[in-house]
């Protein structure tokens, strides 16, 4: 396996790590909107496929020996599919909400840095600084 060439520029204090927060909230709101959207088509197309397979199946004769009932064997594989579809939709429902944790954390996290250098006054009236454990 070939070995990376290590990085050019090792990092410096003109670096700035930069999380598009917007885009982020966009990309969250479209793969909701469209893993709902989704699940609902999913959901009215199962209940006509299990509509259908209680109704309208067909049973067939085979060679004289009685009726078989093919529902059964319809329902073996297409339930297994049916809930491995309704698990991928969870998963992205769930990426999309752990994707709106995060930057909520960044903005946080954000916030509270930038407090962090702002002086502030204390009760006394001295300036005293987040980024330092004691009031002067």
């Amino acid at each position: 396996m070939p070995i990376a060439p290590p990085p050019e520029n090792q990092g410096s204090a003109d670096d700035i790590i930069s999380y598009p927060t917007d885009l982020m909230s966009e990309v969250a709101l479209t793969i909701l909107q469209r893993t709902q959207q989704a699940m609902q088509n999913h959901q009215q197309a199962w209940q006509a496929i299990q509509r259908w397979i209680e109704e309208s199946a067909p049973k067939f004769s085979q060679l004289g020996v009685g009726l078989i009932d093919v529902r059964p064997y319809l329902t073996n594989v297409l339930v297994p599919h049916a809930q491995r579809l309704q698990a991928s939709y969870e998963w992205q429902w769930n990426a999309a909400q752990t994707l709106v944790s995060a930057i909520e954390q960044i903005r946080t996290t954000d916030q509270n840095i930038a407090r962090s250098f702002t002086p502030e006054t204390s009760t006394a009236g001295n300036l005293s600084s987040h980024g330092k454990g004691l009031a002067r």
